[in-house]
């Protein structure tokens, strides 16, 4: 099971945001509070000011708060990844993500808004799986690369990526 975390990144106030298959929870109300979500094992994204939200889907499982139906998985061997980024990683601790079909408008509608809500134009974006916890961060990449990425497979879990 995954979660996926998007932190908005200096944005000041929470917004509420609807979709009839995504959830967009927001995991803290003040902007600066250290303790957001995973701190003891993410810190990079509790030491950045911003709102940080929780995406999952509204069925399946839904309930456990996951990710999982949003995307697609593949790609065990991350040949598409830097070799360099898993020296001393497990490489089974990453899987390529794809964004699936159905949830395709939507999901690029939040990070739009988000994007749009952050006063430097930033989000932090991070795809957590039950895993050895590598702080690994990627960026900064722009909305347009990320997208692309996305579409093709090139995005990874527990690795957090800069999009601006």
């Amino acid at each position: 099971m995954y979660d996926l975390l998007i932190l908005s990144s200096e944005q000041k106030k929470t917004i509420k945001l609807s979709f009839e298959n995504i959830v967009v929870t927001q995991l803290n109300q003040i902007p600066n509070k250290k303790h957001k979500y995973y701190f003891d094992i993410w810190p990079y994204i509790n030491n950045v000011r911003g709102i940080l939200y929780k995406i999952y889907t509204k069925d399946g499982l839904g309930e456990f708060e996951c990710c999982d139906e949003l995307f697609d998985f593949g790609n065990d061997n991350n040949s598409d990844m830097q070799y360099s980024l898993f020296d001393g990683y497990k490489v089974n601790d990453t899987d390529s993500i794809s964004l699936k079909p159905e949830y395709d408008k939507d999901f690029k509608t939040i990070i739009n808004k988000l994007l749009e809500k952050s006063p430097i134009n930033t989000l932090l974006f991070l795809c957590r799986g039950q895993c050895n916890d590598y702080e690994t961060i990627l960026g900064k990449l722009s909305k347009e690369e990320f997208f692309d990425k996305l579409d093709k497979g090139k995005i990874f879990t527990n690795t957090c990526y800069i999009i601006g």
